[in-house]
Parts: structure tokens; C-alpha cells; sequence
């Protein structure tokens, strides 16, 4: 960790900034931060890192995922920190404000980050564990179109050491990251499900290895599902974890435990199956899970 004159500056910017937003009543902003990726762009390599960092990238601005991880986390008694918002800005602003203590260096950093801005973070951090959750749920083909591109000048980017969390229902994510340790997250298809009302996006059409027409099973959101190539053989790999819920009795099970369903919805199903695996793969016991949704769940209740 090597701190030069360009780090020495933007901190000293980074400092005269936020002295100005307190005199004049702006309170907190994240000018300062962009001051410092300005000056010194390489930052977040500059400084200690957490003992343990996991960044959720996604298309869509809803921090679900990222919040459950870290309710996960918190829950079975680690310290956590997280960003507000999904910039590099955000996670520059944590070390900027005091909030990342250095006496709490083992205490774990989760992120959540747009896929535009994760080459401002994810090289120099070096996430211990990357999520891929809510890029095929994006709300238009063009934003997703755009999320997919930066993503796959991403992937490259990433330390090979880190494991990747990647939506295996997807034909156009589980190809990413091929440098590093991948495990596949994704739902089980539902009694009735066949194909949705939503059409199919080009990209998802065609096989990603001859380019040949897929056939599908059954489709979700016009951009996930269950395919096979006819032509060349390719099919929707198995994942690792296999989210399999039940709406009605708002539960859903992976690898043979049942966990309460906070969110009755698809959308809530790929949420917590992503937050789940990621949690097991950091060593949270599935013991401790079980209670810890069945308690935010009581919690939400008691909020009503």
C-alpha cells in the first residue's frame, strides 16, 4: 500500500471539501469523493483494505441484494459496512467519512455496484466474493444492453483469486468471469411456468456458442430461463445452488433446507437465493440464515 503525492493531495481536497459543505449547510454529499477519483483515481489501492469485501453488481439501482448479504452477515455477528448508492463515489466516501475504522480492518466491506462503475472499484479492492444479481431484470432492453457491455469488459478485471456469483439462468452471464472460480445461483422453474408473456431479447435468441437458435424450456422476463442448442449441444448449465420456491407458503429451499421467503415474488426468489449462496460461500452457518430471515420477517411484521 503505497500512499504518493496524488493520494496526499485527495485527501487534502477530499478534507477542504467537506469543511466547506458543513459551513455552508450542504451537509453530506459526495463531491468530495469525486474530488478524490479525480485526483487519484487508483484510491481504493491506497488504502487498507478489509479483511473481507464483496461487491454485488447489478444493471438495476435496488439494493436488495446487497442489503440481505449484509443482514446475513451482520446477523451471524461480523461487523459490516456498506455504501449508500451504487457509484464508486459511494464506496470512496465509506473510508472518506470515518466509517470504515482501521481498529475494525476485519470487518467486511459488502458493496453494491452499477456494472458502468465497477472498473473504478473492483481492481483495486479485489472483492473476495463478486455477486451478479439484477443485470437480466433490467428495465429496458437498451439499459440492459449497455449493463451487458460493461460487464463483459469487466469480468477480465476481475482478481482471478476472488469467486464469482453468477445468475446461471441466464445465457448471457454464465460465460463471464471465465478467470476465476464461478458458482451458479438460479430459481427452479415453478408448477405451470412455460413461456412468458414477455418476448425473448435478441441477444437470448441464439446460442452464445455456434449461434445457432436456442430452444427453451420454459422463459422468464423475456430474458431468463432454461435453453438448449439443438445444433451444437448447449444447454443452460446446472447451478451450484438452486433456489426452489414456494409463494404460497412464502418458503424457499436450497440444498435441502427451507428458508423463509421474505419478497412472494419471482423477483424476491432471485434475490434471496443470491444472497443465501453468497452467505454460505462466506462460511455463515445455514442454521444461522434460517433464523436470521425468520427474524427480519417477525421484524417487517411488527412494522406494519
Amino acid at each position: 500500500m503505497k500512499r504518493n503525492f496524488r493520494y496526499q493531495r485527495a485527501i487534502l481536497a477530499s478534507s477542504l471539501q467537506i469543511a466547506r459543505d458543513r459551513m455552508t449547510g450542504k451537509g453530506r454529499t459526495l463531491t468530495a469523493a469525486r474530488i478524490v477519483l479525480r485526483i487519484c483515481p487508483d484510491f481504493l489501492s491506497r488504502i487498507e483494505r478489509p479483511s473481507l469485501v464483496v461487491a454485488v453488481v447489478q444493471a438495476s439501482h435496488d439494493p436488495s441484494c446487497r442489503d440481505l448479504i449484509a443482514d446475513l452477515l451482520g446477523g451471524s455477528g461480523t461487523v459490516v459496512y456498506a455504501n449508500d448508492g451504487d457509484g464508486a463515489d459511494s464506496v470512496v466516501d465509506l473510508f472518506l467519512r470515518g466509517k470504515k475504522k482501521k481498529r475494525d480492518q476485519k470487518a467486511a466491506l459488502i458493496i453494491n455496484l452499477d456494472a458502468a462503475e465497477g472498473d473504478k472499484v473492483l481492481p483495486y479492492l479485489k472483492p473476495d466474493l463478486v455477486v451478479v444479481g439484477g443485470l437480466s431484470l433490467a428495465d429496458s432492453a437498451f439499459n440492459e444492453d449497455m449493463q451487458l457491455v460493461s460487464l463483459r469488459k469487466l469480468t477480465d478485471r476481475i482478481d482471478a483469486k476472488g469467486k464469482v456469483l453468477l445468475l446461471g439462468d441466464d445465457v448471457e452471464t454464465v460465460f463471464m468471469a471465465p478467470h476465476s472460480k464461478r458458482v451458479l445461483y438460479s430459481v427452479a422453474r415453478m408448477e405451470g411456468e412455460g413461456s412468458d408473456h414477455i418476448p425473448l431479447s435478441e441477444d437470448r435468441k441464439t446460442c452464445p456458442v455456434c449461434g445457432k437458435k436456442l430452444a427453451y424450456e420454459y422463459t422468464r422476463f423475456g430474458r431468463l430461463g432454461k435453453a438448449q442448442c439443438p445444433s451444437c449441444g448447449f444447454e443452460t448449465p446446472q447451478a451450484d445452488y438452486v433456489g426452489v420456491p414456494d409463494l404460497e407458503a412464502r418458503a424457499i429451499a436450497l440444498k435441502g433446507v427451507s428458508y423463509w421467503l421474505l419478497r412472494d415474488d419471482l423477483y424476491g426468489a432471485y434475490t434471496e437465493t443470491a444472497a443465501i449462496a453468497a452467505a454460505l460461500e462466506l462460511g455463515v452457518d445455514s442454521a444461522q440464515i434460517r433464523g436470521i430471515l425468520k427474524d427480519m420477517d417477525t421484524l417487517s411484521e411488527g412494522e406494519e
